[in-house]
């Protein structure tokens, strides 16, 4: 298993620019995945490489869904369906790795892990509660997770609050 870094207790009000960067990364790195994955299913659909238009299609689908702008441009169809592929492989890929080490990749590149608010590790359910709620968090570009944090003496979006999590610093960066 791997190791849970160290965290500095009451590191969390020096975050939020390292939160921010960590969410460009960990997008990035959930793009290639949900990239890769429209691939092989456009493969798998089409018995070959797949109709780029369509891929490109649903490239432009995961932007928005990444940042739960789908509701807001369309309520018909299949967006539904690629917004909850959005929601399944960014939350999954961030529980996941949150449950087992604390940290994203994003996270664990400038240096911040998240833990509970008494300072323990991060369970799954916690790892879970917090990321569903970046459906909410996400929306406007992280407009509302921002303001959330803004508001908050110990920098919480709303999943950090209904997950009783905190996003510290911590003591050994990579």
């Amino acid at each position: 298993m791997l190791d849970h870094p160290e965290h500095r207790p009451g590191s969390e009000d020096d975050v939020l620019g390292r939160r921010m960067a960590a969410t460009v990364v960990d997008t990035v790195v959930v793009f290639v995945v949900y990239y890769a994955g429209l691939l092989a299913l456009a493969g798998v659909l089409s018995r070959g490489f797949g109709p780029p238009l369509q891929v490109f299609n649903y490239l432009f689908w995961f932007v928005l869904n990444v940042f739960g702008l789908t509701p807001v441009v369309t309520l018909h169809g299949q967006s539904w369906l690629w917004f909850l592929a959005a929601v399944a492989v960014w939350g999954g890929y961030a529980a996941l790795f949150e449950s087992l080490r604390g940290q994203t990749i994003g996270k664990a590149i400038f240096g911040i892990v998240v833990v509970r608010t008494d300072g323990s590790r991060v369970g799954p359910v916690q790892a879970v509660i917090r990321n569903l709620c970046r459906v909410v968090d996400g929306l406007l570009y992280y407009f509302v997770g921002l303001m959330l944090l803004s508001l908050s003496a110990d920098r919480q979006r709303l999943g950090d609050r209904l997950g009783d999590t905190l996003v510290v610093g911590v003591r050994d960066r990579i």
